[in-house]
């Protein structure tokens, strides 16, 4: 995925965006193009469905919703590799 989300760990092992420009309708395409619909994202990181539509058109998560949507945008993509790894027997480096 090309966007300008750079997230790095800090010490106490947080996810946290470096840049203040990260683009959410990038993450929540992606999510959408690995099967996670925008119903399921707003219930696993308990967020109501008509938000997480507000940050795809433009608006900006505060820091723990954000947070929580690049924790799972991390997770469905590890998960998505392991399974392309299963099933095609082809390590992925990752591009984040």
């Amino acid at each position: 995925m090309n966007c300008s989300c750079t997230i790095y760990r800090q010490s106490s092992g947080w996810l946290i965006p470096r840049d203040p420009d990260t683009d959410w309708f990038a993450i929540i395409a992606d999510l959408e193009r690995m099967g996670v619909c925008n119903s399921e994202a707003a219930a696993r990181i308990n967020v109501p469905r008509e938000t997480l539509r507000r940050w795809k058109e433009g608006s900006k998560p505060n820091f723990d919703d954000g947070k929580a949507l690049l924790t799972l945008w991390l997770a469905v993509r590890k998960e998505a590799q392991l399974r392309h790894q299963f099933i095609f027997g082809v390590r992925i480096t990752p591009a984040v």
